[in-house]
């Protein structure tokens, strides 16, 4: 550098300077502030909640995670209205929908949400069954229960127990209730059923649901679940004979005497407007409008026919069961009967949880894999 020379740098000249502050304010006009839709929780959870984000007009399908103990979620500016569909892991809730009646497409919106409280079912177990084994009957389908229990809570179905008789009696819950030992009731407090009852009906069909439920008079209010030695023959095969029982009596379950662990909860979803799965495609159901060669389940799945323990269920199947208005829970329970669904039918687009003419989101959804 010659002595006495100036050094020229041409981005700090004042023209180049006014040209960057014009292009930030072009830009900063283009894309303008970044606005979010909040959801905003009433109280905090002691779990994750997972949230399926929908909007119409069409917008892609989003998911959420709520923090454990968090509030507020913010959600991407969304279009039009919508639902957020809210699955929380916290067994002490259940399954909710939010309906939003207008996103505010390009303005903040804050929308507030409340889970609902877990759905506590009543169980009435009835022991149509050898009288010489009462004892290990009893055993038998609390451990069902139980089983049933354990796999709602770990799959977040929000569903439990809340109380169960056996052969009439109330079941008074133990305060040291474990898997083994569930109920400080004396067993000598609950009866046999009669001798006539356990002759007709021991060897069990769809056919006689009708006369077997009305011969025990069950309680009102109470899911029935009724052991017998034989269900169509066969002692390990179960049945919720649909259609069986007339109108909203259609509560009930029969099980045969060397059932699966699982099958009570597998017979209760059927109460619960869940279908048959299978790992390899059934093709398209008649009369279900699903196209199960679309859909992906396993051996584990709760609703496959033949199964064992250790069973699952699907975010989609937990929407059906909550949601469909001949599900148990809410035929004659009406414990979701409120909640007006913003688009209850129709295919939509997005997050790979929508299909078909039934079920919104699709049937085998998942948000959390097994």
């Amino acid at each position: 550098m010659r002595s006495g020379s100036t050094t020229r740098y041409p981005f700090l000249r004042p023209q180049f300077l006014l040209s960057l502050l014009a292009c930030v304010l072009a830009l900063a006009t283009l894309t303008g502030p970044t606005i979010s839709d909040l959801v905003v929780f009433s109280s905090p959870s002691a779990a994750p909640v997972h949230l399926l984000v929908h909007s119409t007009p069409p917008t892609r399908d989003s998911l959420y995670t709520l923090a454990t103990s968090q509030t507020t979620v913010a959600l991407a500016d969304r279009d039009g209205k919508g639902e957020v569909m809210f699955f929380p892991e916290d067994p002490a809730y259940s399954f909710t929908v939010l309906p939003v009646a207008d996103w505010g497409d390009g303005e903040p919106t804050s929308h507030n949400a409340t889970l609902n409280s877990r759905i506590e079912i009543k169980l009435a177990f009835w022991l149509v069954c050898p009288h010489d084994s009462l004892k290990s009957w009893i055993a038998r389908c609390e451990s069902d229960m139980l089983s049933a229990m354990a796999m709602w809570k770990a799959e977040g179905a929000g569903i439990t127990v809340g109380e169960y008789k056996i052969n009439g009696v109330t079941i008074t819950p133990s305060a040291t209730a474990t898997a083994t030992a569930t109920a400080s009731t004396s067993l000598s407090s609950i009866p046999d059923l009669s001798a006539d009852v356990v002759a007709q009906y021991a060897d069990f069909s769809c056919g006689q649901a009708g006369n077997l439920v009305n011969a025990v008079d069950p309680p009102s209010g109470f899911i029935n679940a009724f052991y017998v030695q034989e269900v169509h023959g066969q002692s390990h095969a179960g049945e919720a004979c649909l259609g069986s029982l007339p109108g909203n009596a259609n509560n009930a379950v029969f099980l045969g005497c060397t059932v699966s662990p699982m099958l009570l909860a597998h017979e209760l979803g059927h109460l619960l407007v869940l279908q048959h799965t299978y790992p390899k495609s059934r093709g398209t159901g008649v009369g279900d409008g699903i196209d199960w060669k679309q859909l992906t389940f396993t051996s584990t799945g709760l609703m496959y026919p033949k199964i064992k323990t250790n069973a699952t269920i699907t975010e989609g199947q937990i929407v059906r069961l909550s949601l469909e208005p001949t599900s148990i829970l809410n035929r004659g329970y009406g414990f979701h009967n409120g909640v007006q669904r913003t688009q209850p039918v129709g295919g939509r687009n997005g997050s790979g949880a929508i299909f078909g003419n039934k079920d919104v989101p699709r049937l085998d959804f998942r948000i959390r894999q097994d």
